[in-house]
C-alpha cells in the first residue's frame, strides 16, 4: 500500500510539472523552444499569471543562441484575467487555441499580417473586448475563437480568409454589422448565434453551405441575401430571427433545412427557387406573414404537413405552368387550396362590379354568402386590387387571411368588399 501511495504522488508530481513546464523565462515572460535550427521560440504559461501591459519581442536571447519569436502557444494567456494590453511582435505566425480565454481585461487585439489562423476558443470570453484587427494574412477563424465577446462590435475580416468555424462569434451580442469576404467558403454551424445587433448579412457565393443555426437568434436582422453558388441553408439557420422580411434565395438553392426560417414571421412573400427539392419540417414554420408564394420547381419539391405550419392555406401560390396538377396531387402542396399556374389572368370576365349587397356580408374577416348550393358549387373567386385572383372556394362561408380591399366574384355577379 505504502508503495502505490508513493507511485502516486510521484505521478501527481510529474503532472503538475508538466502544467507548468516551459523551457526558459525573461523578463516575466516563459518560452518553449520550437526549434534549434532555425532558433524559434513560442510564448507560453509559467509560474505566475500574466498581467498589465505585455509587449511580446521579436527575438529573445537564452544561453548565448537568439531566438525568434514565432507563436503563441495554447493557453498561453488563459484567464489572465489581469492582462490589460498585449503586443504581438510582427513576424508572428501561430496563435495557439484558447491562448488568450478568458482575459476579461483585454478591450483591444491586433494581430500581425503573418498570422494565418486564429486558433479554436483564442479570445473566447474575452468580456471586455470591443476591437480586433486582424491582419491581412488571415485565412481561418477556429471554431468558438470569440464566443461570448459580448461588447465585440467591430472587427474586420481579411479579403482572402475562407473559413469561419463553429460558433466562432456566438453571442457576440453588440456586433451590429460584418462583411463576409467573397473568399469565404466555410460557414460553420452556430456561426452568428444570438448575434442580437446584426441588422444584414450577405452570404458570398463559394459559401456551399449555411451552417446549421448559423444565425439563430439574430434578433434584429431583416435582410439576408443568399448569392448565387449557395446550394443549402442548415437546421434552424435563420430561425427566431423575427424581423427577417428581405430575403432572396438563389437559383442554385437545392436544400432549405429544417427550422431554417421558422419565426421569420415579417416575411411576406416567398420564391423557392427552381433547383430546391427539398424544404424541410418545420422550415417556414410560424411565417404568418407570408401572402403569396412563387414555386418555380417545376417538380414539387419534397414537403412535409409542418414544412409551412401556420403559413396561411388560402395565400396565393404559384406553380410553373403544366405542373399544376402535380401540386395538387401532392398530399402537402395541396393544402394550399389556391393553387395557380403562374401567368393566369384571373380578372378576365370582370368588367363591371355588381352591387351586390345583397347577397353578401362581411363580419370581420369573414365572407358569408348568401347564394344558392349551384352557386356554391359553380365556385367563388376572390381578387385583390392587383387583379389577381389569391382565393378560390365552393364554400359559402370562408375567411381571409389578411385585410384589405377585395373584389368577391360568383358567376356574373361581382362586389367590392373591405375586410378589417
Amino acid at each position: 500500500m505504502k508503495t502505490k501511495k508513493i507511485l502516486w504522488a510521484s505521478l501527481c508530481a510529474a503532472v503538475s510539472m508538466q502544467v507548468y513546464a516551459y523551457d526558459f523565462e525573461k523578463e516575466n515572460i516563459y518560452y518553449n523552444i520550437l526549434s534549434e535550427e532555425p532558433p524559434t521560440a513560442t510564448v507560453t504559461f509559467g509560474d505566475n499569471l500574466y498581467s498589465g501591459s505585455v509587449v511580446i519581442p521579436t527575438t529573445i536571447e537564452n544561453a548565448g543562441i537568439t531566438y525568434t519569436v514565432t507563436d503563441i502557444g495554447e493557453k498561453a494567456f488563459q484567464n489572465c484575467v489581469d492582462l490589460t494590453d498585449i503586443t504581438f511582435p510582427e513576424n508572428m505566425t501561430g496563435l495557439g487555441s484558447n491562448a488568450f480565454d478568458g482575459c476579461t481585461g483585454l478591450t483591444s487585439i491586433k494581430i500581425p499580417a503573418g498570422v494565418e489562423n486564429i486558433g479554436s476558443s483564442a479570445f473566447k470570453k474575452c468580456g471586455n473586448l470591443t476591437t480586433v484587427e486582424l491582419g491581412t494574412g488571415v485565412r481561418k477563424i477556429g471554431a468558438n475563437a470569440f464566443q461570448e465577446c459580448a461588447l465585440l462590435n467591430s472587427i474586420n475580416l481579411p479579403n482572402e480568409m475562407t473559413e469561419i468555424g463553429s460558433a466562432a462569434f456566438q453571442r457576440c451580442t453588440v456586433l451590429s454589422g460584418i462583411t463576409l469576404p467573397d473568399s469565404l467558403s466555410l460557414l460553420g454551424n452556430n456561426a452568428f448565434e444570438g448575434c442580437k445587433a446584426l441588422t444584414s448579412i450577405t452570404i458570398p457565393s463559394n459559401v456551399e453551405t449555411i451552417g446549421n443555426n448559423a444565425f439563430i437568434y439574430c434578433s434584429l436582422l431583416n435582410t439576408a441575401i443568399i448569392s448565387e453558388g449557395v446550394k443549402v441553408i442548415g437546421a434552424s439557420a435563420f430561425c427566431q430571427c423575427k424581423v427577417l422580411s428581405d430575403l432572396t434565395l438563389p437559383s442554385t438553392l437545392t436544400q432549405i433545412s429544417n427550422y431554417a426560417f421558422s419565426g421569420c414571421k415579417p416575411l411576406t412573400e416567398l420564391t423557392i427557387p427552381e433547383n430546391v427539392t427539398t424544404i424541410g419540417s418545420n422550415a417556414f414554420e410560424y411565417c404568418s406573414g407570408v401572402v403569396k408564394m412563387e414555386v418555380l420547381a417545376t417538380t414539387p419539391p419534397e414537403i412535409t404537413a409542418n414544412s409551412f405550419k401556420s403559413v396561411p392555406t388560402d395565400i396565393p401560390v404559384y406553380v410553373p405552368q403544366g405542373c399544376l396538377d402535380l401540386y395538387k396531387a401532392n398530399e402537402f402542396w395541396n393544402v394550399f387550396i389556391n393553387l395557380q399556374e403562374a401567368g393566369d389572368s384571373p380578372t378576365t370576365g370582370i368588367t363591371e362590379l355588381t352591387v351586390w349587397t345583397d347577397n353578401i356580408e362581411v363580419s370581420g374577416r369573414e365572407i358569408i354568402l348568401n347564394i344558392s348550393d349551384d352557386a356554391a358549387k359553380a365556385g367563388t373567386q376572390v381578387y385583390n386590387m392587383n387583379g389577381q385572383c389569391i382565393y378560390r372556394t365552393n364554400e359559402k362561408r370562408f375567411t381571409l387571411s389578411q385585410p384589405g380591399a377585395y373584389i368577391i366574384k360568383n358567376g356574373n355577379e361581382s362586389a367590392k368588399v373591405a375586410v378589417k
